[in-house]
């Protein structure tokens, strides 16, 4: 209710809120100026108290009155619903400041969210499209893997035949045999073979060719 020193109690959806005819009379223009302006008041929805009842929401009644009560923009809330609701509330209450400022925060509120789903899903795409390649990569190389396959049965069983000759030819001795040798473990090496463990096998059962062995090692490098 209103009293004689200007103090009024309002009764905002069930909660009450003090101010004064002073405070809601600012902006000429509102919705709440024109109902304590003449007599407007005395025909408003009252409650059992004899508070001017309006059915509205109280969430943003705070915001205003701060409005009202600064005669400038308050610190609006952050959240899209929010400022949504607000806007409405403001335009319900012929606060066109305050509903274009809330109606833009809500706005700027909905491009920053489209703009991060936006570059997510662009993070998305770009995710999807590298596993897409190493996958075609593990394909391109499992295929070149099965067409080699048959390759290296046949190195691997020509390195055996190599080995069993190199065997035969350790016996021999003279340049003939050593050139003979060096071809063998010049083609081992180049079948990938492991021609250290074949140096070493020749040091240990033929010591006569210690020093002919060891210049194998320099074969493959």
């Amino acid at each position: 209710m209103a009293s004689s020193d200007g103090l009024v109690t309002l009764n905002v959806g069930g909660k009450l809120f003090r101010t004064t005819r002073a405070t809601l009379a600012k902006h000429p223009d509102s919705m709440l100026a024109a109902m304590f302006r003449g007599d407007m008041l005395a025909s408003a929805l009252r409650d059992e108290q004899g508070h001017p009842f309006l059915d509205r929401d109280p969430t943003h009644f705070p915001f205003i009155l701060a409005y009202l009560r600064d005669s400038r923009l308050p610190p609006l809330p952050q959240g899209l619903l929010e400022l949504q609701q607000l806007r409405v509330e403001a335009e319900i209450f012929a606060m066109a400041e305050l509903a274009e400022a809330a109606g833009a925060a809500a706005a700027a509120t909905v491009a920053r969210r489209q703009a991060a789903q936006a570059f997510e899903e662009r993070r998305a795409a770009a995710l999807r499209a590298t596993e897409a390649a190493v996958a075609a990569a593990q394909l391109e190389y499992d295929a070149i893997k099965a067409a080699l396959a048959p390759l290296r049965v046949a190195q691997l069983a020509e390195q055996a035949i190599l080995y069993q000759q190199l065997s035969r030819e350790v016996e021999q001795e003279g340049p003939a045999a050593s050139k003979l040798r060096n071809a063998l473990l010049a083609r081992l090496c180049a079948l990938g073979a492991d021609v250290p463990a074949a140096e070493a096998q020749l040091r240990a059962t033929h010591p006569q060719l210690q020093a002919e062995a060891r210049q194998y090692s320099y074969m493959c490098r």
